[in-house]
């Protein structure tokens, strides 16, 4: 799936479920799919999000994007499972600093 440039407009949407409860992301995902959207961003704030990744991923009718601002350590785990990073945002981690 395309986006931006040439590509059409795509519709993307966020779960609200806790990620690790897979039947339940992927209940929501199917409803989101049947109402037009294109592309869906999961949570992933804990390591029992990133490891349901893979099977969200595979079950999944449209494009998943793992939501990770807090976690660098999930980035990884999500390009594995299929899911790649939507938010990798060092600078809010927990182990950053500032000046």
């Amino acid at each position: 799936m395309g986006v931006g440039s040439d590509s059409p407009i795509s519709v993307q949407s966020m779960t609200t479920t806790l990620t690790s409860d897979v039947n339940a992301t992927l209940q929501q995902i199917a409803e989101l799919t049947a109402t037009g959207c294109d592309i869906v961003r999961v949570a992933c704030p804990s390591r029992d999000d990133a490891d349901a990744l893979a099977e969200i991923a595979q079950h999944s009718q449209i494009p998943v994007i793992a939501d990770i601002h807090f976690q660098p350590k999930y980035v990884f785990a999500a390009i594995d499972a299929g899911a790649p990073p939507y938010a990798s945002i060092p600078a809010t981690s927990a182990s950053s600093t500032t000046g």
